[in-house]
């Protein structure tokens, strides 16, 4: 169900990067392409392989892909799979009384957790005896939690972090957001402590960009979310709504937040109104009048051709919220709470528009609606920032990773 940016990103710059070997160390697989992480990670290593790099993939199966795709993809390098297991928590008991204590007595009690809490000690002489065999100028690595193994690295080998999330009281900061979702979540400390294993870490925006800098002692480069530049031609003059997300905790808190409270509002304004919903989310959400429900597809530009205006709803969450991003690339108008804009502010007024509270996305989207002028200016607005932003990112994914690039010999 997702685009893929490097291709449509192809320019004139030949293969730069013939002869990096680049070893890629991800717990999330790049095949099937179905969530947003998924799609961030498989856009760079695309990308590094297109300008001639040789990438193997190593996946450390945190959540099942599908290995023969994977292999079949990754073509220059190959790719392997590592068995995960999830190590005994460590601090189980004190959590278990904290939670106790925030939820009677209202104490404010932390979470314990280590940066290295979810790292299979497993999985170590194996990453090793990756390095060995594959001998990489370059390792990129998403997540943090299992950058151990790098302690170990040869020195001349260039250790780069795509974090794509904060993990700082994570917990404590979706709590606060409304947003139940247990996900991984240390200290400031133990986040800094994996950051520093890195050369070069990648934020995926710059408010995050800035946390990275205030904690660790390591390089921060800001490369967002490589954008499919889909064909989809001029919006939709039907009345006629998107939302695509994944199935994770704050995209399912933020979709049912707009379907129960803000949709029957705009429905009772405008009853010829529909809106799609598009991916994993589906399977977390009831029948509502107007709304279908389509799960997974395979083409997303069809689905965007047939819409006029793509709503981003989440009220918490960390990294870029990809699906807006995207939207804009299809040249499509995207009606977004503040939060789901984090990252994307240079596209306020150029395709996305801003609208919090149940009252102010109601009026927002009745207004687009109605306003061919505005809707047709702002989506061409949303394309020109996409090819911008592609051009811009790219640029600094790039020259991170020329750094690494195996002396010439002399001729």
């Amino acid at each position: 169900m997702c685009g893929i940016a490097s291709r449509d990103m192809a320019d004139d710059s030949g293969r730069p990067f013939d002869g990096l070997r680049v070893l890629a160390i991800s717990p999330t697989p790049t095949h099937p392409t179905t969530a947003g992480n998924r799609v961030r990670f498989r856009a760079l290593l695309d990308r590094l392989q297109d300008l001639g790099a040789t990438v193997r993939l190593v996946h450390i199966a945190h959540e099942p892909g599908d290995a023969p795709a994977m292999q079949a993809h990754w073509t220059s390098g190959g790719a392997t799979v590592i068995p995960f297991q999830y190590p005994a928590p460590r601090h189980a008991r004190w959590n278990r009384f904290a939670e106790r204590c925030r939820r009677v007595v209202g104490l404010p009690l932390q979470d314990r957790a280590d940066v290295d809490d979810w790292y299979d000690r497993a999985s170590g002489p194996r990453i090793a005896e990756e390095v060995e065999k594959f001998r990489p100028h370059a390792v990129l690595m998403v997540y943090v939690w299992n950058s151990l193994p790098l302690e170990s690295l040869p020195p001349d080998i260039l250790r780069v972090l795509d974090a794509q999330d904060v993990f700082t009281d994570r917990t404590a900061r979706m709590r606060r957001s409304g947003v139940p979702q247990q996900w991984f979540s240390v200290t400031a400390e133990e986040e800094a402590r994996g950051l520093n294993r890195f050369n070069v870490v990648l934020a995926i925006q710059e408010h995050e960009a800035a946390h990275y800098r205030a904690i660790a002692k390591r390089e921060v480069v800001t490369v967002g979310h490589f954008l499919p530049l889909l064909d989809t031609g001029d919006p939709s003059h039907e009345p006629r709504l998107l939302i695509v997300a994944s199935g994770n905790a704050v995209n399912v808190d933020g979709v049912t937040w707009f379907l129960d409270t803000v949709w029957p509002q705009i429905l009772a304004a405008r009853p010829d109104a529909t809106i799609d919903v598009v991916g994993r989310v589906c399977e977390a959400l009831a029948p509502r009048p107007g709304v279908l429900l389509r799960g997974g597809v395979d083409d997303l530009s069809a689905v965007y051709a047939q819409s006029r205006l793509v709503i981003n709803p989440l009220r918490g969450g960390t990294g870029l919220k990809i699906k807006g991003a995207e939207a804009l690339a299809a040249a499509r108008v995207v009606v977004s709470t503040s939060s789901a804009a984090e990252g994307l502010e240079a596209a306020i007024g150029r395709g996305v528009v801003v609208a919090d509270g149940a009252s102010a996305m109601r009026d927002a989207v009745l207004r687009l609606l109605s306003d061919n002028a505005e809707v047709t200016r702002l989506s061409a607005d949303a394309r020109q920032f996409a090819l911008e932003w592609n051009a811009k990112h790219a640029a600094a994914f790039d020259a991170v990773f020329a750094r690494a690039m195996p002396a010439q010999p002399s001729r």
